[in-house]
């Protein structure tokens, strides 16, 4: 009877061992993921005003979308001055 208990609990512990692992790669997977929404609604702000600025290109002004140039401007993904200084 002993041997028995023994033999489940080392069972249980492994189970358990394996269940903790595939949590913690759950965990590693989902913070890789939680900027996905950031940058595709950074891309679709970008997308929005490229086809705005091809529609009316020479009446473009950045300064009418307000809303979209805040989130371009609070992105984690926006490029800095230093690398358009350059160009």
């Amino acid at each position: 009877m002993q041997v028995i208990q023994t033999i489940l609990s080392v069972i249980a512990a492994i189970a358990a061992a394996v269940s903790s692992y595939f949590a913690y790669q759950a965990i590693i997977q989902n913070r890789r993921n939680v900027f996905l929404k950031d940058i595709n609604e950074l891309a679709l702000v970008v997308n929005k005003l490229y086809l705005q600025f091809g529609y009316e290109w020479e009446g473009f002004k950045i300064s009418n979308y307000q809303d979209e140039r805040l989130k371009l401007l609070s992105s984690k993904y926006f490029v800095p001055k230093s690398y358009t200084m350059n160009f």
